[in-house]
């Protein structure tokens, strides 16, 4: 994980920083609406998460030599939570790029749309997208798969096919919680507190708290189309 999330912050951090420090979507954060221009990301926010793994991985006694894995198991489970978020912490920061950018693509078909000047047949070209919270898969992952599913092939894919595969989803999903064994597995009776723990930490806190306020205003915005269609 060391040497790897260092290798893939670097290049990633080049990738979608411009757009994270940039969002140009308005988010709410305790009961404020922030400016459209205030960064989700900024380019040291990707350097303080790298900087944070190295620090905890094979520097204590004992997991000097040790896997990523292995130091999931033995670090205290605040240290290894760090560790994990940082490991995943690029399909976070790639979520948020695709967030931002689908969004910016849904305005301008709209903007076309309603423009008078776009010949008749350009007029109507339509963009579907669907955001599906994290929570939604962990907690019902064959409703989440079969809405996937529905979403992507409409009638083309007969509901028996549907539902085989979202049973087979559901049943995968199940048998990898069980046999893992470590705290991120979301088994921890210090779940909770998990939680709390790294919503308020220095290096992840932040952006997190804001990547989690954008999803939701995304969100706020797809249930406003649904009620207006």
């Amino acid at each position: 994980v060391n040497a790897t999330t260092e290798k893939q912050i670097g290049p990633l951090a080049d990738l979608v920083a411009p757009t994270l420090s940039r969002p140009m979507i308005r988010i709410p954060m305790n009961g404020e609406l922030f400016p459209a221009d205030m960064p989700i990301m900024t380019r040291q926010d990707f350097d303080n998460i790298a900087n944070d793994c190295n620090y905890l991985f094979q520097t204590k006694a004992g997991l000097v030599n040790a896997t990523y894995y292995e130091h999931l198991r033995a670090l205290d489970p605040t240290e290894g939570l760090r560790m994990a978020t940082a490991d995943k912490f690029s399909h976070f920061a790639l979520m948020t790029n695709d967030l931002i950018m689908f969004d910016r693509v849904r305005q301008l078909e709209q903007e076309r749309s309603a423009s008078a000047s776009e010949p008749p047949r350009q007029r109507h070209r339509e963009f579907d997208l669907i955001t599906m919270p994290m929570e939604e898969w962990i907690d019902h992952p064959y409703e989440s798969m079969y809405k996937f599913l529905v979403f992507i092939f409409h009638d083309h894919m007969p509901h028996r096919k549907k539902k085989a595969l979202s049973e087979r989803y559901e049943h995968a999903f199940a048998k990898k919680s069980r046999e893992s064994s470590h705290f991120t597995s979301a088994k921890s009776a210090d779940t909770a507190r998990l939680i709390e723990y790294l919503r308020k930490d220095e290096v992840f806190g932040g952006p997190l708290a804001r990547i989690e306020s954008l999803l939701v205003e995304i969100l706020r915005r797809e249930r406003l189309l649904v009620e207006v269609s």
